[in-house]
């Protein structure tokens, strides 16, 4: 997970996509997972670049794209 925050997530801006939809399962403990995971990450790197992207979850392939 840490080399998706910090460097896939560099790669991606590097090429021009800023927008980025995530489609999660279902389970609430999965989300509050990712979140817990995320906050220690971005903590431990003050310098990432999340500010610069549009992220956001999505329950589903629809949503994403109306997005």
């Amino acid at each position: 997970m840490e080399w998706y925050f910090l460097h896939w997530k560099k790669d991606m801006l590097v090429y021009g996509l800023q927008q980025h939809r995530k489609i999660l399962p279902r389970e609430k403990w999965f989300e509050k997972m990712v979140q817990i995971a995320k906050a220690q990450i971005m903590a431990q790197n003050p310098d990432n670049i999340i500010d610069q992207l549009d992220i956001a979850y999505c329950d589903s392939i629809e949503e994403a794209i109306a997005r």
